[in-house]
């Protein structure tokens, strides 16, 4: 583990530090650390959605349908399917949790 970064964190205000009996630093993920996460793990979907919408144009797309209409046909079916079942999954409540020991 990076003690600079773990400092650098702390600075930062991300995480806070305590010391055990030992007088090892021990780290908890401050209220300012989890949200920094949250926002992190959520602009990670971005470049997904990106790709799917790019995908979504190119096989919706005149020019492959002309060029491959059975394969478009069925492409188009399939992610149908597809879509609706991630649309589904990204509907589902979630939450996520950041333990820290004391």
């Amino acid at each position: 583990m990076d003690k600079g970064a773990l400092d650098d964190l702390a600075n930062c205000g991300l995480l806070h530090v305590d010391f055990n009996k030992r007088g090892n630093p021990v780290y908890r993920v401050s209220a300012d650390g989890q949200r920094f996460y949250k926002r992190l793990m959520q602009s990670k979907g971005a470049a997904p959605s990106q790709v799917e919408d790019e995908v979504r144009r190119d096989v919706a797309g005149a020019e492959y349908a002309e060029a491959f209409p059975g394969s478009a046909h069925h492409l188009h079916e399939a992610f149908g399917l597809l879509w609706s079942g991630a649309q589904a999954i990204r509907s589902c409540p979630r939450s996520v949790t950041i333990s820290a020991r004391r």
